[in-house]
């Protein structure tokens, strides 16, 4: 690959499985990624160590140096250095937003519920979304879908696999002083069965580096996440109170029928749908925004009016959505965990009604690279 500069100067650029390698102006240097695939270090041919490359979970480089021309960064993608935006084939990336600068061309997919009926899949409904604001587990190389850390082990041990079972198909064919004709044979049956071997490790080791990293997951692609967790905006979309009650116990919350749920339909794939404990822990999910006959905050309202004085605390779980993307924006900026809890959407609606004080209870992930977090809204 090659790319011609406005002083018309070429530097090219060197790919295997990832980005290998660039030279400009006869100097040629090497790029080191990291276990996400980000550009981390760019080497000399004396050996010596360029430029080092540290970002946040969406890809802001944290001491960017001035002057660095070097186009590739986040995921190892290509960076235009005047628009400040990531190409990934179909649409540009901005990391300062987490948000693709233009539309998924995937309108509202759909989920299969158990009892067999269909309904939006909430992470499909916002067109500019970056990898269902999970990049910490998720990469979208296309702009189309998402790729999980599974898939990408399991792709690249098969590959480094099949390409050491050729090897050794080579070695052996020449030990055994096969004609050369035939030696292909011993090449292909190493490759392919170096790749059978590769991809069985890699599939075994995903989970591994996965709850050792708390990175991974299963590949899906824009339209293929079905699973929807309370307290994050996003996961409406029933069309009956029985269906959304279906929904809940889908979802796990506890919507055993013991007590009274709340479904609140809005129109076009958007809603609100809840239910309360005995503890008076009201859990939800809402979906709202453009489309949608009522806004979200006043969705909220008619929640917490149904339930009334029986609601003591909100909860919210959080593993996606504009909640979790909120706190690892602003805790990648250095803000502590639990003043960015007081920051977002459920926080500020919580706060309404009296519950001001955050618990957090669960914590998965790092600053700036949460991947789910349990919160508890109390007086």
């Amino acid at each position: 690959m090659a790319e011609q500069t406005n002083g018309g100067s070429v530097k090219r650029y060197l790919r295997g499985i990832n980005l290998l390698a660039g030279e400009t102006d006869g100097m040629v240097y090497y790029y080191i990624l990291n276990e996400h695939g980000d550009v981390a270090q760019l080497w000399g041919q004396s050996g010596t160590c360029k430029a080092l490359y540290e970002y946040d979970a969406f890809g802001n480089e944290r001491k960017p140096e001035k002057g660095d021309e070097n186009p590739f960064r986040y995921c190892g993608e290509y960076l235009d250095l005047e628009t400040d935006t990531y190409y990934l084939r179909a649409r540009s990336y901005r990391a300062g937003t987490g948000r693709f600068t233009q539309e998924d061309t995937l309108w509202c997919a759909k989920n299969q519920l158990p009892n067999g009926q269909e309904i939006p899949d909430p992470l499909s409904l916002n067109k500019y979304t970056y990898c269902h604001n999970n990049p910490t587990r998720y990469s979208d190389p296309s702009g189309h879908f998402i790729i999980s850390t599974t898939a990408i082990v399991t792709a690249v041990a098969a590959t480094a696999f099949a390409a050491a079972g050729a090897f050794m198909g080579k070695w052996l064919a020449e030990k055994m002083e096969v004609a050369k004709e035939d030696q292909w044979k011993y090449v292909v049956g190493g490759a392919v069965g170096g790749a059978v071997l590769g991809a069985t490790v890699g599939y075994l080791a995903g989970p591994a580096i996965v709850a050792a990293t708390g990175v991974g997951g299963i590949s899906v692609t824009s339209g293929g996440i079905s699973l929807v967790e309370a307290g994050t905006v996003g996961g409406a979309g029933a069309t009956g109170f029985e269906q959304a009650r279906q929904l809940l116990e889908a979802q796990k919350l506890n919507a055993s029928g013991s007590f009274e749920d709340f479904f609140l339909d809005a129109g076009n794939g958007k809603g609100i749908l809840a239910t309360i404990d005995a503890n008076g822990v009201v859990e939800f999910a809402i979906e709202a925004g453009k489309g949608s006959s009522i806004p979200g905050r006043e969705m909220f309202a008619q929640m917490m009016n149904h339930f009334g004085s029986n609601v003591n605390a909100v909860r919210g779980n959080w593993s996606y959505g504009d909640n979790l993307g909120m706190v690892n924006r602003l805790t990648s900026a250095g803000v502590p965990l639990e003043e960015a809890v007081l920051k977002t959407w459920t926080a500020g609606q919580s706060a309404l009604y009296g519950f001001t004080n955050a618990a957090i209870q669960t914590i998965k992930g790092i600053p700036g690279a949460y991947t789910k977090l349990g919160v508890l809204f109390t007086r």
